[in-house]
């Protein structure tokens, strides 16, 4: 089963959702019950309030793309609110999206919570409302997200229907960057299933997909070496974990570092260099004092061991 969020560009797993493109908005959320309240003391003004409540639910949606990356269970109260306030506003296309788009957002902050069985029925329930609609971004995400519930359940034939559509729509909307995570996604399914040389070719096609976001890049190549690795091509592989690192240290990330300087140590101990093996590990530990150092430690050791 894959294990790597598929949005966020983490490692070893589904391309993982590094889903980093969300922006911060500059206005602030009002309050949701000051919003029902005001609804309900102007009923006569039904133009007006579901102009409000349109606003608002739109804003909670906003908030919640904001808060999926440091805080999913917080996204997941604010989908919440600004699905209950969509289903108030009258019967439109727009509304039926708008809770299409907060029952997505409840399914991708489940998903992140590892709640895989609350996550699947919003995602389910989003899908029925708009899968008859035109290509959206909205659609490309839902088809995502519903990748990786198969994958997690294990039914890869669906997951690569789900990702491999995700990248016609992306393609269709011109959103590059989700083309890229939709191959990253299908080249996680190939790997997992010992298909290297199909992985590979993904993993670098999602590289000339998409060239510019630092976060998605270094998730690539980094993903492109493990599989390298895995075809014992070592020599390619190292090209694509300095790549990594090179961009890991632009962000000044040292947790990202030493996740890569983790898989270079890996990598040249099943090469037989052991003196490099050794060489990265020494400077991933010095990289990552002070950031939870005790985990890294173990996983570091872990590998000092095999090559004791």
């Amino acid at each position: 089963m894959p294990s790597v969020n598929h949005r966020d560009g983490s490692y070893g797993g589904i391309a993982s959702r590094s889903r980093d493109k969300l922006a911060t908005w500059a206005f602030l959320l009002k309050s949701v019950c000051i919003v029902v309240a005001f609804a309900l003391a102007l009923p006569a003004a039904a133009k007006d309030q579901s102009t409000v409540s349109a606003q608002t639910s739109s804003a909670l949606l906003d908030q919640a793309k904001v808060q999926m990356l440091s805080d999913p269970k917080a996204a997941e109260k604010s989908a919440n609110a600004a699905k209950l306030l969509a289903m108030r506003e009258p019967p439109s296309i727009r509304a039926v999206e708008s809770v299409a788009s907060a029952e997505w957002l409840q399914g991708e902050a489940n998903l992140r919570l590892g709640q895989i069985g609350l996550a699947k029925p919003a995602l389910e329930s989003a899908w029925q409302r708009i899968k008859a609609h035109p290509s959206s971004e909205l659609k490309g995400n839902l088809l995502l997200s519903r990748g990786w519930v198969a994958a997690a359940e294990a039914d890869v034939t669906k997951a690569l229907s789900c990702y491999q559509r995700a990248f016609f729509i992306f393609r269709q909307v011109g959103d590059s960057r989700n083309q890229a995570i939709s191959l990253l996604s299908i080249a996680s399914l190939y790997k997992d299933a010992g298909q290297y040389d199909s992985a590979h070719r993904y993993y670098s096609q999602a590289i000339g997909t998409f060239g510019l976001d630092p976060n998605l890049k270094v998730s690539m190549f980094n993903n492109l070496g493990n599989v390298l690795v895995l075809q014992r091509n070592f020599k390619d592989a190292s090209v694509q974990f300095d790549k990594a690192l090179e961009i890991a240290k632009s962000l000044k990330s040292p947790a990202l570092e030493a996740q890569i300087l983790r898989n270079i140590a890996r990598m040249e101990l099943d090469a037989g260099n052991w003196s490099a093996s050794k060489q990265a590990i020494n400077q991933g530990l010095s990289i990552v004092q002070g950031h939870d150092q005790q985990s890294w430690k173990t996983q570091f050791t872990a590998i000092a061991a095999r090559g004791a």
